[in-house]
């Protein structure tokens, strides 16, 4: 039996009450303990798949960039031929007869046309769409990088945190 005195009053604690309390906090510990393994796997959990997500925004990403790329260059091809066409038209001209020049001017013109929407199609599409792409792929890898970087470090806080608590308590709770 032990005496203590608290504030003024003074109590008896016997063993066993000293073994109750050990035990209820021994449960307490163990319950946070667990708690706190639970926390620390669904937190990690959650970075990893976040980092899973931005992983795979990138690459859909880099296939849309890569995507819109090829079109711009595909329709910028396209106008090339279409003036191509045209040029090889109008020689052509020259040697048929009025009622064909008629239909070839309208084909002419009808290409020229073509040609300059196709043409501005691919620059609007490398000046802005190319570039909105690629700026959008740069802040998703950062996004990336900064997750791994800050989500490592804190999971190892979280563990090194959870290994001081248990040295502080050492062996008496386990």
């Amino acid at each position: 039996m032990e005496r203590r005195a608290s504030m003024g009053m003074v109590a008896t604690t016997t063993t066993s009450e000293i073994s109750t309390w050990h035990d209820r906090l021994r449960a307490a510990e163990a319950q946070r303990r667990s708690y706190f393994q639970g926390k620390l796997s669904s937190t990690a959990l959650f970075c990893q798949s976040y980092y899973n997500v931005l992983e795979a925004g990138i690459q859909e990403t880099a296939k849309a960039h890569r995507l819109v790329l090829g079109i711009a260059r595909a329709q910028e091809k396209l106008a090339q031929a279409l003036g191509e066409t045209a040029n090889n038209e109008a020689a052509a001209e020259d040697d048929s007869k009025d009622g064909a020049a008629s239909a070839l001017t309208t084909l002419e013109l009808s290409n020229a046309h073509m040609q300059q929407r196709f043409e501005e199609s691919s620059t609007i599409m490398e000046s802005t769409i190319v570039s909105n792409i690629q700026k959008l792929e740069e802040s998703v890898r950062e996004q990336a990088k900064q997750l791994k970087v800050e989500g490592s470090t804190f999971l190892k806080l979280l563990a090194r945190c959870e290994e001081n608590v248990m040295n502080a308590w050492g062996m008496s709770l386990i």
